[in-house]
C-alpha cells in the first residue's frame, strides 16, 4: 500500500511507515520525521531555537550558546553574557552593570568601578590629592590636612598655617604676620611686636625711662615730663623746674631762685623780694610808715617827715610836733600841754591857762568875788560850761576838785539852777569816775554830801542824787576791792546819805542778797557779775516837800548793774525775777503813833513826782529785838528798783499796832523773868 514503495528506503512500507519518508524514522524520536525534522537528531529540535540542532549545539539549551565564552551555557550559567559570572560576586552579572569586578557596583558613584577607583568610597577621588580618600580624609579639600591643627581645614581656614587663624586680626595669618600676637604689626617699628612691646607705639621704648610711653606724654625724653608744667620739656627746658624760666631773667631759674620776680634778688637785703617790697632799695621798708622809702625819704625814722616843720625830724625831735618844741619850758610839748604857754599848766586847774586866766591861783576865777545873787547866776553859767567840757580824756581828780570847790562855795545858795546845774555836773563827773583811786571817789562822795545837805527833803532831788551815786559803785569794786573774787561791800557812812557798793552773794538759787543796818535786798533769778548800789536817804522833814507824803522809814535808792553795762530790768512777776526788799521803820516805838496807821509800801515815780505803789507791794511786817529795843521792818516786794520808803497811809493800822503790841508785851514779859529762877 505504499504507492511510493519505501519512498525512504527503510523497509517499511509507506503505509505502515510513520515516516515514509524518513529512512531512520524518526531519529530522534521526537515525533517528526526526519524528513520534516530540521533536528533529525534532536528530539527537542534545537531547543534553544539557535537553528543549531541539539547534537550539534554546544549549548543546546541555549540560544546565544555561551554567549560569553565562559564555558557555561547560558541554560546553566547565573550570568549567561558575563564570561567572568559575576567575577565580583555583587549578584549582578556584568552584562548588567558597568562595574563588574566591584561588588559595590561604584559606591562613591564617582563612574569609576571600585576596582579600578583609588578612592572607592569617594566620589571625588581625593580631591585634595593627599592621597587620603575623601572618606577617611579629615580634610577632604585640604591636601595639609588642617596643617595649623585648628581644627578648620585649609580649604575653610582664612589662616590654614596659622592654629590661631590671624589672632590679632590684621587681615595676616600668622605664618606670613611679623608679628602674629600685634594687630598694628610693631607699628612703631622698632622691630618689637607690640605683644612684647613695652611701648608699642613708641621706637623709642620709653627712651627717657620714666615709666610712660613717648606715645601717652608730651615729653618722651624728659624722665619728669615737664616737671614744672610750663610747655616745655625738661630736655629742652632752660629752667626745668620753673614754669615762669627764669621770669625776672636774672639767669637764676625760678626754682633755686630766691627772688623769683626781682631780677635784683633782693638788692637791700632785708630779706623781701623787691617785687614784693614797698621798698627795695630800703633795708628797713620805710621804718617810719610814712609811704616814703628810706632811700629818699628825707627824716627816715619819722613818719610824718618833721610834721611841725621845725626843721628837725620827728625822731629827734624832743616835740615832733610843736614847732616852738616846748616854748613854756615845762617839759610838755604843745600837742599835749594843755596850757602850751603856761609852764604851771593851769596850777588852779580851772581849765584857764595862767596866759588866758585873770585869775591864776583862783580855780572859780573869782567868782566868790560878787554878790550872791550875781555870783549863783555866774556859777551856774561856769558849771554849764564846764559839764559840757568834760570827755574821757578828762582828769577825774580835776574835775572832782572843781565842783567840790562850787558846791562849797554854792552850800548857802537856795537858787534852784545853781541847783539844777550842780546836780548836772555832779552826774557828768561821776560818769568818768572808773579807774580813779579811793581819794578821788572819797572826795566826790564828800561832795554829793555836802550838797545834799539842804536836800533831802525834796525827793524829786534825791533821786538825781541817788543816779549819781549809782555811777559810784560802779568805780567802787575795782579802786578799793580789785583782786576781790568774794562777794564784798564799800559802805561811806555821809551825814545825808549812806552808800553801800556791794557784790552780792550768789546762792545756790540764783538769788542775790545784799544787806546793810536799814534795808536788805533779795534779788531773785538774778544774773551773776553784778554790782549793786544800796542808798540810805535821811528825810528830816516829816512829810516829804514833794507831794505832802508822810513818810515812816528813810528813803533807801537801791539798783544792780552788770559787768557787760546793763542794768536790772523790769520783771513780770515779782518771784521769777522780782525784787524783795525789806526796810526798817524809823517811826518812834515808844509812842507807837505811827503804827496805829497802815503800812504801805511805795516807791517814787519820777514822772509825777509822787510816791506810787503800782509793781511793788507789802508782803508783810517782820518784827524783831536789836540792841533791847524793838524793830519793826516792812517786806516789799517790787517788779523794779528805784526809790523805795513806807509811808502812812493813815487808816486800817490797828491791825499792824495790835501785831507789834504782842510782840511788845511778850518782850516785856520776857525781861522779866528771871531765868536762873529754880521756880
Amino acid at each position: 500500500y505504499d504507492a511510493e514503495n519505501d519512498a525512504d528506503s527503510d523497509s517499511t512500507c509507506g503505509d505502515d511507515d510513520s515516516c515514509p519518508y524518513d529512512a531512520a524514522n524518526d531519529s530522534d524520536s521526537d515525533s517528526l520525521c526526519d524528513d520534516e525534522d530540521l533536528c533529525r537528531f534532536d528530539a527537542e529540535n534545537d531547543a534553544d531555537s539557535d537553528n543549531i540542532c541539539g547534537g550539534e549545539d554546544s549549548c543546546p539549551y541555549d540560544a546565544e550558546n555561551d554567549a560569553d565564552s565562559d564555558l557555561i551555557c547560558g541554560d546553566m550559567d547565573s550570568c549567561q553574557h558575563d564570561p567572568e559570572n559575576d567575577m565580583d560576586s555583587d549578584l549582578v552579572c556584568a552584562d548588567e552593570q558597568r562595574c563588574d569586578y566591584d561588588a559595590e557596583n561604584d559606591a562613591d558613584s564617582d563612574g569609576i568601578c571600585g576596582n579600578v577607583d583609588s578612592c572607592r568610597y569617594d566620589a571625588e577621588n581625593d580631591a585634595d590629592s593627599d592621597i587620603v580618600c575623601g572618606d577617611v580624609d579629615s580634610c577632604r579639600y585640604d591636601v595639609e590636612n588642617d596643617a595649623d591643627s585648628d581644627q578648620l581645614c585649609g580649604n575653610v581656614d582664612t589662616c590654614e598655617y596659622d592654629a590661631d587663624n590671624d589672632v590679632d586680626s590684621d587681615r595676616l595669618c600668622g605664618e606670613s604676620d611679623s608679628c602674629p600676637n600685634d594687630g598694628s604689626d610693631d607699628a612703631d617699628s622698632d622691630n618689637i611686636c607690640g605683644d612684647a612691646d613695652s611701648c608699642p607705639l613708641d621706637a623709642e621704648n620709653d627712651s627717657d625711662s620714666d615709666l610712660v610711653c613717648a606715645d601717652l606724654q608730651m615729653c618722651d625724653h624728659d624722665i619728669e615730663n615737664d616737671a614744672d608744667s610750663d610747655g616745655v620739656c625738661g630736655n629742652i627746658d632752660s629752667c626745668p623746674y620753673d614754669a615762669e624760666n627764669d621770669a625776672d631773667s636774672d639767669a637764676i631759674c625760678g626754682n633755686v631762685d630766691a627772688c623769683v620776680y626781682d631780677a635784683g634778688n633782693d638788692i637791700d637785703s632785708d630779706s623781701l623780694c623787691g617785687n614784693v617790697d614797698s621798698c627795695p632799695s630800703d633795708s628797713d621798708n620805710d621804718r617810719d610808715s610814712d609811704s616814703i622809702c628810706g632811700d629818699v625819704d628825707s627824716c627816715s625814722n619819722d613818719s610824718l617827715n618833721d610834721d611841725d616843720d621845725d626843721g628837725i625830724c620827728d625822731s629827734i625831735d624832743s616835740c615832733p610836733n610843736d614847732s616852738l618844741n616846748d616854748i613854756d619850758s615845762d617839759s610838755l610839748c604843745t600837742s599835749v600841754d594843755s596850757c602850751p604857754n603856761d609852764p604851771l599848766n593851769d596850777m588852779d586847774r580851772d581849765r584857764l591857762c595862767a596866759d588866758v586866766d585873770p585869775f591864776p591861783s583862783d580855780r572859780l576865777n573869782g567868782l566868790l568875788s560878787d554878790s550872791n545873787e550875781t555870783n549863783a547866776s555866774s556859777i551856774s553859767n561856769f558849771l554849764v560850761d564846764f559839764t559840757k567840757s568834760i570827755d574821757s580824756n578828762s582828769s577825774a581828780e580835776d574835775n572832782v576838785a572843781v565842783v567840790s570847790a562850787i558846791v562849797a562855795a554854792a552850800s548857802q545858795s537856795s537858787d534852784d539852777e545853781l541847783d539844777d546845774a550842780i546836780v548836772d555836773a555832779l552826774v557828768e563827773v561821776g560818769s568818768t569816775l572808773d579807774g580813779s583811786d579811793t581819794d578821788t571817789i572819797d572826795a566826790f562822795v564828800d561832795t554829793v554830801d555836802t550838797f545834799a545837805s539842804g536836800s533831802t527833803d525834796d525827793i524829786d532831788q534825791v533821786e538825781n542824787l541817788e543816779d549819781v551815786l549809782t555811777s559810784v559803785c560802779g568805780a567802787v569794786n575795782s579802786a578799793y576791792n580789785p583782786n576781790s573774787t568774794n562777794a564784798t561791800a564799800t559802805t561811806f557812812n555821809q551825814d545825808s546819805f549812806s552808800l553801800t557798793c556791794s557784790q552780792p552773794t550768789d546762792t545756790d538759787s540764783g538769788d542775790l542778797i545784799v544787806s546793810t543796818d536799814s534795808v536788805s535786798l533779795v534779788a531773785y533769778n538774778s544774773s551773776s557779775g553784778a554790782t549793786a548800789s544800796v542808798s540810805t536817804w535821811v528825810v528830816d522833814a516829816p512829810e516829804n516837800s514833794t507831794d505832802g507824803t508822810e513818810l515812816l522809814a528813810d528813803v533807801q535808792g537801791i539798783s544792780i548793774s552788770y559787768d557787760d553795762g546793763s542794768s536790772a530790768s523790769e520783771a513780770d512777776d515779782v518771784d521769777d525775777g522780782g525784787y524783795q526788799i525789806a526796810i526798817t521803820l524809823s517811826a518812834d516805838t515808844d509812842s507807837g503813833e505811827a503804827l496805829r496807821k497802815r503800812v504801805s509800801c511805795k516807791y517814787f515815780d519820777r514822772n509825777t513826782s509822787a510816791w506810787s505803789s503800782r509793781g511793788v507791794y507789802l508782803r508783810g511786817l517782820e518784827v524783831g529785838v536789836a540792841e533791847a529795843a524793838l524793830s519793826v521792818s516792812a517786806i516789799c516786794v517790787s517788779t523794779h528798783l528805784t526809790l523805795f520808803t513806807i509811808t502812812d497811809d493813815s487808816e486800817d493800822a490797828k491791825g499792824v499796832e495790835a501785831k507789834v503790841q504782842v510782840v511788845a508785851d511778850r518782850f516785856e514779859a520776857l525781861s522779866n523773868v528771871d531765868l536762873f529762877s529754880s521756880e
